[in-house]
């Protein structure tokens, strides 16, 4: 089996009736994605760091892209990044694989 990587939007996606609670079921579902191998990564506009805890509770792939794609947390030490600013923007993220849980 090829092992894929899912990026899932938060709200509206995996919440019911966009009151920020989450649809256990759908989460369930990304659960058996990630026991199967894959990678299932929250993109979202909140806080990546809102997207990492709800992986870490979730049971998915530690690694979250928050704030509209502008930052990233990964990894059990919890590292956050920031993706770009005004004076270095970065071209191309490269994550080390051992750091994806």
């Amino acid at each position: 089996m090829e092992k894929k990587t899912f990026a899932v939007d938060i709200d509206g996606t995996i919440t019911l009736n966009g009151m920020g609670t989450i649809h256990l079921e759908a989460l369930s579902k990304l659960r058996s994605l990630k026991d199967d191998g894959h990678n299932v990564v929250f993109v979202t506009g909140r806080s990546s760091v809102e997207g990492y805890l709800l992986s870490i509770f979730g049971g998915l792939t530690h690694l979250s892209v928050g704030e509209n794609g502008g930052c990233i947390t990964y990894g059990d030490k919890i590292q956050h990044k920031m993706l770009g600013n005004r004076k270095n923007v970065v071209t191309k993220v490269t994550i080390n694989p051992r750091v994806i849980m």
